[in-house]
């Protein structure tokens, strides 16, 4: 993470980079062992809640794949990127729930490591009042619902909270008929 030093009296420089967020990142299997991230100056970067720097021990089932030639597969139809599972982390992930909140939503009571967030559990979701006034939650509740005439399903509304207000809800309807 190198920086640029310039001097109008001299060429630019490469110095160690500076004054870097580096929060909720993951770092699996570095080239140079041990070697989480370099050429950073920590006393004026703020380098927290990162694999590297939390009781994490990382290994290949912590991931839904660890296939790097899925960065070279063609967009989508639409022109977006496709739809890769490199490093989004497994089910039962040592990286879910690790993150600090900084700012952008989040499925279960904390952010997850990386650069992608687990799924939060189907079915219904079982909070605390306590949670909900301490932490981000999210939560589910079902209700049966007549859908048409013959039919009945059910609305699941998923709710997220961030610092005890919604910040985001969804409601989703599932029948038993077509």
């Amino acid at each position: 993470m190198l920086c640029r030093q310039i001097d109008p009296l001299s060429p630019a420089t490469d110095v160690n980079g500076y004054e870097h967020v580096v929060k909720n990142n993951v770092s699996f299997s570095p080239r140079n062992s041990g070697a989480h991230i370099t050429n950073i100056n920590t006393a004026t970067s703020a380098v927290q809640h990162n694999s590297w720097n939390l009781p994490v021990n990382l290994s290949n089932v912590d991931f839904l794949s660890l296939d790097i030639s899925e960065l070279s597969w063609p967009r989508q139809s639409d022109g977006s990127l496709p739809n890769i599972a490199l490093l989004k982390p497994s089910d039962n992930s040592k990286i879910i729930d690790k993150g600090l909140d900084v700012g952008f939503g989040f499925e279960g009571i904390a952010p997850d490591l990386g650069y992608a967030e687990h799924p939060a559990p189907s079915g219904i979701v079982a909070v605390s009042p306590e949670d909900r006034e301490t932490k981000s939650v999210e939560y589910y509740t079902i209700a049966g619902q007549k859908v048409n005439k013959d039919a009945y399903g059910f609305r699941i509304k998923k709710t997220i909270y961030k610092d005890n207000t919604a910040i985001v809800t969804r409601e989703f309807l599932i029948s038993n008929k077509l």
